[in-house]
């Protein structure tokens, strides 16, 4: 990372312009060549495509008692601990880097990413995390309370409840209710 006096130095600008320009740019694509440059580098930066979300986002993935409707079997929940969620329903639990990959284009690239399951931190998921680069957590085992997602999800599931019941809606139908309510506990102002 480059400091305010290198960067000033670098530019030849006063040392609040440089502080400024720091301020609002990102060194998040930089790279450091040893030796002599001879080889093209490779320009992937996934991670510079889409907005950065300074912020930990806690994620897990919620079962529901029966099948519903399209063959979706589970479902991944993004939150941030406080207002924001998001659901994406799943066809099996395998497939929750497709709904991380679906959250990173929709919202941001969050630069924690905490998780409460093992499988999570291998695969697919994991080549995502690193895609993105994403500092990935997991919480301590049998240690529930630490992962924010869980009092989430159990918050998403009685509005997603409540309203099947009130609208008389089949069961079935529980994967969109649960993406509906998500959404509604992120746009409701809560204390």
């Amino acid at each position: 990372m480059i400091t305010i006096q290198e960067s000033a130095k670098r530019w030849h600008i006063g040392s609040e312009a440089a502080a400024r320009t720091l301020r609002r740019t990102t060194q998040e694509g930089m790279r450091f060549v040893r030796g002599r440059l001879e080889h093209r580098l490779r320009t992937s930066q996934a991670h510079l495509r889409y907005p950065s979300l300074n912020v930990t986002i806690y994620s897990d993935t919620l079962f529901p008692s029966l099948k519903l409707v399209p063959g979706y079997t589970c479902a991944q929940l993004f939150t941030d601990g406080h207002f924001f969620a998001c659901m994406y329903p799943l066809k099996r639990k395998g497939d929750a880097h497709c709904a991380l990959v679906q959250f990173i284009q929709d919202v941001g690239i969050p630069k924690g990413l905490l998780t409460d399951c093992p499988e999570e931190m291998r695969g697919e998921w994991n080549h995502v995390v690193k895609k993105y680069h994403m500092k990935a957590k997991m919480t301590e085992p049998a240690s529930p309370w630490q992962n924010r997602a869980e009092a989430e999800i159990r918050e998403v599931k009685k509005l997603a409840r409540r309203t099947l019941h009130q609208a008389q809606a089949s069961i079935k139908f529980w994967c969109y209710a649960l993406e509906w309510a998500a959404k509604i506990r992120s746009m409701t102002a809560r204390d």
